[in-house]
């Protein structure tokens, strides 16, 4: 089916694009979303579709958890960060995917557009559409086109953005860490009791009664016994991380000091030692004389709804499988020491708010001093041999 798209190289939407997507899926036709007589009672009132300048949308930052100015204005340029009422993990479980779609065949004037709400304090903030703006801001799109709506309480914003995304949605469907993190949320601040049947009720209202009834009580379990919850996260792929290291000084071979950065994701620890080498040699082949090349870590999009271990565990994880391989390689293969030492594991960058008192987040978390410097956060046994099988490729059977 021919669908009407907007390359990314336009860099612009233009009124064509606007007149298309209103043909494309109609304001006078899904009540649910532009009905203002149905919407009045969730504290929504729908204005119109238009091409609103990108600069003029907000990030919601909690100014709570990102105490640093600097961070603020790092996350809310990068959208890197959500406020975990909406989202617990930052970005939507089909995030890569969505990304992968918009550059290979361009933004679709099919789907609905991104919503957004004018909130109590003046500003307009997001109720979704996250990963579509992210694409657009890497592109150079200076404008959007949105449907635009006004709250008039904060309840009502939050509300709504959880609504954006029910379990069902193709783009980015709602998940049940981002339930959990949401009714922890509300629970928070004073707006829904922690109780069984409040519970149960809320969630089949939120999510159209179409969760199952497992995934539910599930949920419900984990909210009533005080699963952890924090407000703010980053979400980082290789090269926002390769800016938040820019943005906070982590500079390469700043004044001649010989020393480099590398980027490497919590999620690939298998291949970090061969594209560490492999990047060290294009280093010295351009001519460079690097005394260190220290990887730095990010742990992308977090898993769960408890960031923080989430954050450690990946952490660990990948502390543990490089480690591991690396001695094994070179235990294996050489003998000589010289150069051994110029590729280091040097630090992670912080991505839970809620840490912050003890990692900021304009800070790397180095892992010679400190904490880190005696070990994982977790002080687990590291299982070596497993380690080194999920490299090789080896699987392991239990005799009888």
């Amino acid at each position: 089916m021919l669908i009407h798209s907007v390359p990314l190289s336009k860099k612009e939407f233009k009124p064509e694009h606007l007149k298309l997507s209103e043909q494309y899926y109609s304001t006078k036709v899904y009540p649910e979303f532009y009905d203002n007589k149905y919407l009045k009672s969730r504290g929504l009132h729908f204005v119109d579709r238009r091409i609103m300048k990108i600069e003029d949308i907000d990030i919601m930052v909690n100014e709570n958890v990102f105490d640093n100015q600097d961070i603020k204005d790092f996350a809310r340029n990068f959208f890197i960060t959500q406020h975990c009422a909406i989202r617990a993990n930052g970005r939507g479980k089909n995030a890569d995917k969505l990304c992968e779609e918009i550059n290979a065949r361009g933004y679709e004037l099919n789907w609905q557009p991104i919503s957004v709400a004018k909130c109590p304090d003046g500003k307009v903030y997001r109720l979704d559409g996250r990963t579509r703006l992210e694409e657009l801001t890497k592109s150079d799109f200076k404008n959007v086109i949105v449907d635009y709506y006004v709250c008039s309480t904060w309840q009502a914003y939050f509300t709504e953005s959880i609504k954006r995304n029910p379990p069902e949605a193709v783009r980015s469907p709602l998940t049940k860490e981002d339930l959990i993190t949401h009714c922890n949320f509300f629970i928070h601040m004073g707006w829904l009791k922690n109780d069984g049947a409040v519970l149960d009720e809320y969630i089949r209202e939120l999510t159209d009664n179409r969760i199952k009834y497992n995934t539910l009580q599930k949920i419900i379990s984990s909210v009533i016994w005080g699963e952890s919850f924090t407000s703010s996260v980053l979400s980082l792929d290789d090269d926002k991380a390769k800016a938040w290291l820019k943005r906070f000084g982590y500079i390469d071979n700043e004044n001649d000091n010989g020393i480099y950065y590398k980027c490497v994701s919590a999620s690939a620890w298998t291949k970090a030692i061969g594209n560490s080498a492999t990047y060290l040699k294009e280093l010295k082949d351009a001519g460079k004389k690097v005394k260190k090349l220290r990887l730095i870590i990010h742990t992308g999009t977090l898993e769960g709804a408890n960031p923080v271990d989430s954050w450690k565990g990946k952490v660990d994880s990948f502390r543990s499988g490089y480690t591991t391989v690396r001695d094994a390689i070179e235990n294996a293969f050489y003998t000589s020491t010289t150069s051994r030492n110029v590729i280091e594991l040097y630090g992670v960058i912080p991505a839970v708010g809620a840490l912050s008192s003890e990692f900021p987040m304009d800070r790397l978390v180095m892992f010679h001093v400190g904490k880190l410097a005696k070990g994982n956060f977790y002080n687990e046994e590291d299982d070596s041999k497993s380690k080194l099988n999920e490299l090789l490729g080896i699987e392991e059977f239990e005799m009888e």
